[in-house]
C-alpha cells in the first residue's frame, strides 16, 4: 500500500495591518495544497474591517477535511519576514485550525524554493528562513 503524505513547514513571520499598528508576530503555514492564502479573523488587530473588502463572490476555501470555510472578507496586509515587508492580500475566515496558511497564491510570488532536506525556504528578496514541520 503506497501512503501517500503532505508535508507542509511553519516560518515565524509576522503581520502589520499599517504602519499605524504594531507587528504581530505568528507562524504561518506554507501549504503547497492551499491555493489561496487565508488568516484567522482572531489574528488580525481590533479594527481592521476599516480596512477590508468584500472578497470575490466566486471564493471557495474548503479546509483540509473538505469542509467549506465561510470568508468573511479580504484584507491588505504587510508580511514581515527578515527585515523583509511583503504587501499581500488575504482572505479572512472564523474558523482555521492555525492563524495563517500561505497557499500557492503567495508562494509563487514570494518564494523562491522550499528546500525539505534543510528544513530551508528561500524567499525571492533573499533572505533564507529555517522552517519546522506542522
Amino acid at each position: 500500500m503506497l501512503v501517500l503524505r503532505k508535508r507542509e513547514f511553519v516560518v515565524s513571520a509576522a503581520l502589520r495591518l499599517s504602519s499605524d499598528h504594531p507587528l504581530h508576530q505568528t507562524p504561518c503555514v506554507l501549504d503547497t495544497g492551499a491555493g489561496q492564502s487565508v488568516l484567522r479573523e482572531d489574528v488580525l488587530p481590533s479594527g481592521w474591517q476599516q480596512q477590508a473588502r468584500r472578497a470575490p463572490r466566486s471564493t471557495h476555501i474548503c479546509d483540509a477535511s473538505g469542509k467549506l470555510l465561510k470568508v468573511k472578507s479580504q484584507v491588505g496586509l504587510s508580511f514581515v519576514v527578515d527585515g523583509a515587508s511583503i504587501p499581500f492580500q488575504f482572505l479572512v475566515v472564523m474558523a482555521l485550525s492555525v492563524s495563517v496558511i500561505l497557499g500557492m497564491d503567495f508562494q509563487k510570488e514570494h518564494v523562491k524554493a522550499i528546500y525539505p532536506v534543510c528544513e530551508t525556504v528561500a524567499w525571492n528578496h533573499g533572505s533564507l528562513n529555517k522552517a519546522e514541520n506542522a
